[in-house]
């Protein structure tokens, strides 16, 4: 399950988040009658996945969530709302590879990295570990991919699972409610080790970024520089 590109990380969490949608909305369906009498209003017919008939009606909150979530990059909009990866990209990249090329920021200064994120994450850290063309370990990267991955899967699926539970304890079944919240609290508890999984490998290909060997460049310095004009 190796995520290569941004792409197929995009693929994957829409994926299973949509199969979340789908078992969610299935069993909403068959216990809410205004469900399905709305749902009836809505052209149907069957299709057939590995010899077991589905009809569309519990396909249709599915597919259109996982367009919601690729195309709309969901997780994109999560993440900027609650400031997931600025937060991780300035603590855990853009101040280590500072203070690794003995750059210590002030106050002001770390403000100014924290509003230039993007600028200076092109060019500190993408430069040398872009899953396109990457100067330190292929390998390294698909992991770091894989794991933050996983982590919006986990981010993402808790979204669903929130708005079905609210839905399900507003129709007063409390049986599944119950299991939507055991599901919600195991989720983040797997996104929180996946969190910590990722500081570790940034750490790693930080380390593999600063070892770096170039004929045509001193990696150290050139990084220096970067911060050095940007403040």
């Amino acid at each position: 399950m190796a995520v290569k590109d941004y792409s197929s990380m995009l693929r994957l969490i829409g994926l299973v988040s949509s199969i979340v949608v789908f078992f969610c909305f299935s069993f909403l369906y068959n216990n809410s009658d205004g469900v399905k009498d709305f749902m009836e209003h809505i052209p149907n017919f069957t299709v057939e996945y590995r010899k077991v008939p589905i009809d569309t009606n519990y396909l249709i909150p599915a597919v259109l969530w996982y367009l919601f979530s690729y195309f709309g990059a969901f997780h994109d909009q999560i993440s900027n709302r609650f400031k997931i990866r600025h937060h991780f990209d300035f603590q855990y990249i853009l101040i280590p590879m500072a203070n690794e090329v003995g750059i210590a920021l002030n106050a002001e200064q770390r403000k100014k990295v924290y509003e230039d994120r993007n600028e200076l994450m092109d060019k500190v850290f993408y430069k040398y570990a872009d899953s396109t063309e990457p100067k330190i370990s292929k390998h390294n990267i698909i992991l770091a991919l894989t794991n933050w991955a996983l982590f919006w899967i986990c981010i993402e699926s808790i979204t669903v699972l929130m708005i079905f539970l609210i839905l399900f304890l507003f129709l007063t079944l409390n049986g599944i409610s119950l299991i939507l919240a055991l599901l919600i609290i195991i989720l983040s508890a797997l996104g929180v080790v996946f969190y910590k999984r990722a500081i570790r490998i940034i750490n790693t290909e930080i380390r593999l970024i600063f070892n770096i060997e170039s004929e045509t460049e001193q990696v150290s310095e050139s990084i220096k520089k970067v911060y050095q004009d940007a403040l």
